[in-house]
């Protein structure tokens, strides 16, 4: 399987201030900012956040160009109990109010790239990508997507974007789609085109097998068959039937509110 390197950049971090209310979610904000996500604290034991430090592409000359982009916030869940091979469980919300200015494409490639290609999507809106394509994905660093699953296009008061359920691989033929190690990612942009959000989290079914040692009965053929009927079961499965459900993350990502 696939791990991302645990780098870190973060000029501050801290736990999150927690304000409780009836229906048991928690706010966390980042201080000296209205950057703030409010989420359910069934399904997290808590969200640290903290301000990234601005990493470009010749700071990374040589090394894994991992999370290259401005300075920007991050809210980190923490899920309860951990699994086995924990992901990453973010939103990042990156500022990209200096896109289109000269310099931006060289520091910042990736998001660059991420960002013009997903304003294409957004405004096409295609219902369905091939398997061996990519949905735009920052941060997708050596790696790709297996598969492209429950893909929904989200609008919301302040930002829209694209969520889908995938699996990474850094192999022709990826490991059989698991519950360990498929994730949902939602690629936004704000309405007034200043903001990019990026949210990563664990997501898993029961309908799939457990892990990677689970699915190694699933046979591999040429034709990755194997990869469709796994993406079709899933697109076939209700939304309440993950964990987190869907709709539990639509509701985290309808909270954002920007700096």
């Amino acid at each position: 399987m696939y791990l991302k390197p645990l780098v870190r950049t973060a000029l501050s971090l801290q736990v999150a201030v927690l304000a409780f209310s009836a229906d048991a979610t928690a706010i966390a904000k980042i201080k000296g900012t209205n950057a703030s996500v409010e989420y359910d604290t069934a399904l997290f034991r808590e969200c640290k956040t903290s301000v990234e430090a601005k990493v470009t592409n010749k700071d990374m000359e040589g090394e894994m160009p991992w999370a290259i982009a401005p300075r920007h916030y991050m809210f980190t869940f923490v899920i309860n109990p951990l699994d086995k091979y924990p992901r990453y469980n973010e939103i990042r919300i990156i500022p990209i109010h200096d896109l289109n200015k000269p310099g931006f494409k060289k520091d910042y490639g990736d998001l660059y790239a991420t960002v013009t290609d997903l304003s294409s999507i957004l405004a096409k809106r295609p219902a369905r990508f091939e398997l061996g394509t990519t949905i735009p994905e920052w941060n997708l660093v050596d790696s790709s997507q297996t598969i492209h699953s429950k893909i929904k296009y989200l609008d919301f008061k302040t930002h829209n974007g694209i969520f889908f359920i995938s699996q990474e691989t850094q192999e022709s033929d990826g490991n059989p789609i698991n519950s360990n190690e498929t994730y949902c990612s939602y690629e936004g942009i704000s309405k007034d085109k200043h903001w990019f959000i990026y949210l990563e989290l664990q997501i898993s079914n029961s309908a799939l097998p457990k892990d990677a040692d689970a699915a190694n009965a699933v046979v591999r053929d040429p034709q990755q068959n194997y990869l469709k009927v796994a993406e079709r079961l899933l697109d076939s499965l209700d939304p309440m039937s993950f964990k987190p459900t869907i709709p539990q993350i639509e509701r985290l990502l309808s909270s954002i509110q920007f700096p």
